[in-house]
């Protein structure tokens, strides 16, 4: 019986612990992407409200205190969806490295 092979079956425990791993590196995977798709959507949702507020403003108060704040609001909006795609691109990159 070719279960009773102790280097065989060390062998086949072995290969079943880096799976269980690669199963748990690939569910963190899903879950950091599902985290950064609703970030994604959260964002875009924001910069939508923001564009909303400054077609209200008009080309007349584009030097108001309300334009810089929103300015500033679009900027910080900007950068947090610049560094979700930065870090959808590393979980890609991971992904393709376990492959």
């Amino acid at each position: 019986m070719p279960w009773s092979d102790t280097a065989v079956r060390a062998d086949l425990e072995n290969q079943v612990q880096q799976l269980e791993k690669q199963l748990n590196s690939l569910e963190a995977t899903v879950n950091s992407i599902k985290r950064a798709e609703i970030q994604l959507d959260s964002t875009l949702t924001s910069l939508g409200t923001v564009f909303a507020q400054m077609s209200l403003l008009g080309t007349k108060d584009v030097d108001s205190s309300r334009a810089q704040r929103l300015r500033l609001e679009i900027q910080d909006e900007v950068a947090n969806l610049q560094d979700t795609i930065d870090a959808m691109d590393e979980v890609q990159a991971q992904q393709l490295r376990l492959r």
